[in-house]
């Protein structure tokens, strides 16, 4: 369930796109989970799972106060909208491709079905559905890599055909504006993949229907070290394949790389096989987009209606909330898609929007665990002056130039939010640098916290003594 909702529609075409380009380096941002792994499994899953929390906002009103509960509930919220409407977006392009449909109407399609199942069954739906088709999306990849390298006659052709940058992990360090290696450890291998991992509404639900605390840490387990690596092949091969097919003489060379996937998939695959690939699409974007609705969900009624509007809910009154709610995050979702067809890319959109996006709520994340100094002010100054350094940059990207690594700042868009595609990828950065730098400055000018702050920070022992307990 965790890989369908990790794998969209947008990771085939995006890793295609960029596996085209630049090759096996399109795998770096699978590549770069090993990172946190650790502090995943061992500190942060036993804080989850042992506290019992509900929500990501509720463990930040226990650890600090209910004003940092909203301030999280605020930025988690702008991601996981925001993430909708990439999603959204995504599917809009791949009919658009394949049927001829105009992008904004094929995503209000995959909006319609997929609120339908989800405002009905919940997350017993999601989980079930998304199981299915993670299964149905890493066999479909394979399946595509498979054909591919049989079309092309076995796997020395595949390889002799890829070029030499092609075959590296790391295919350029900062020349490239819109693939810097460097750009996307910091948004991708850092503030996405932390957001992703151990903020992502959605990701900790899984987590705590778990039955218990050892079946939490098998699906740590399985999922970043056994199926991660497999999805990173499934979602960068159609891109691989193409540009080794092009090589090869039997697609054009100078077609574009947002049309690898589908020009390698039509060109390998008999009718009946294309059916199943683009079914696996769908089921792809729809396992993301629901898991996100649910999340949302889930947020608002717990960190925004029962706190500020109706405290005593009953169960039928929460159930009925929360279907309104996904409703209503689907319509804004579909409402972003417009915004997201301004980027020249899938992965141009999905990159600038985590790197602005994530840094202030990780920053917050990761002092708040692993610090038992962060404070309550400081949390606070940390996400609302992380906000508005992110939004300043979207207006000056110049105050991101000193964090760049000499990544060109690149082509700037139309429009207000036109320096948004400029340093897209190195804003995360910038967030990131300054957020610590509020957050620990802040700490150190205020009095410490006086409440008790066990099973909320991370303490060496800490798993040992709740099962002692």
């Amino acid at each position: 369930s965790r890989v369908a909702t990790t794998i969209g529609s947008y990771s085939f075409l995006k890793y295609s796109s960029k596996g085209y380009e630049y090759g096996l380096s399109s795998a770096q941002t699978y590549s770069n989970d090993w990172i946190y792994f650790p502090l995943l499994l061992f500190c942060w899953l036993p804080i989850l799972y042992f506290s019992r929390v509900t929500s990501i906002p509720e463990y930040f009103g226990r650890r600090f106060n209910s004003k940092v509960r909203f301030w999280a509930t605020i930025c988690l919220l702008v991601y996981m909208v925001g993430y909708v409407g990439v999603n959204l977006f995504t599917m809009g392009k791949v009919l658009s491709n394949l049927l001829g449909w105009e992008v904004f109407w094929g995503a209000v399609l995959v909006a319609v079905v997929s609120v339908s199942y989800v405002s009905r069954g919940g997350q017993t739906s999601v989980i079930m559905t998304d199981l299915f088709q993670s299964v149905m999306l890493l066999i479909t990849g394979f399946l595509i890599l498979g054909l591919g390298i049989g079309y092309l006659g076995g796997f020395d052709v595949f390889w002799e055909h890829l070029p030499g940058d092609s075959r590296k992990m790391f295919h350029n360090f900062n020349d490239d504006p819109g693939f810097p290696s460097v750009g996307i450890f910091w948004q991708d291998g850092l503030a996405n993949s932390i957001m992703f991992g151990f903020l992502h509404q959605g990701t900790i639900m899984r987590y705590l229907s778990a039955r218990s605390y050892a079946d939490c840490k098998k699906a740590v387990v399985t999922h970043l070290v056994v199926l991660m690596p497999l999805a990173a092949c499934v979602v960068g091969g159609a891109g691989w394949l193409a540009k080794a097919l092009a090589n090869h003489g039997d697609l054009p060379g100078t077609m574009a790389p947002g049309d690898s996937f589908y020009a390698a998939t039509q060109l390998i695959s008999q009718p009946g096989i294309f059916g199943l690939i683009l079914a696996a699409m769908i089921a792809a974007l729809m396992s993301t987009v629901d898991t996100l609705i649910t999340a949302i969900s889930a947020v608002w009624v717990n960190d925004v209606h029962k706190q500020y509007i109706k405290k005593d809910m009953t169960d039928s009154q929460s159930l009925t909330v929360a279907r309104l709610t996904a409703i209503g995050a689907t319509l804004v979702g579909i409402a972003m898609v417009p915004v997201f067809m301004n980027f020249d890319s899938i992965y141009d959109a999905h990159g600038a929007f985590t790197a602005a996006v994530t840094p202030p709520l990780v920053v917050t994340f990761v002092l708040s665990v692993f610090w038992k100094r962060f404070t309550a002010t400081a949390a606070m100054a940390t996400m609302v002056v992380g906000l508005f350094a992110v939004l300043l940059s979207i207006f000056v990207p110049d105050v991101i130039t000193p964090f760049a690594h000499g990544v060109p700042m690149g082509e700037a868009g139309e429009g207000l939010f036109g320096g948004a595609k400029q340093y897209k990828f190195m804003r995360a950065c910038f967030g990131l640098s300054v957020c610590t730098i509020v957050g620990v400055v802040v700490s150190l000018l205020t009095k410490p916290e006086t409440k008790s702050l066990t099973g909320l920070v991370w303490e060496k022992g800490y798993v040992r003594s709740l099962k002692i307990d």
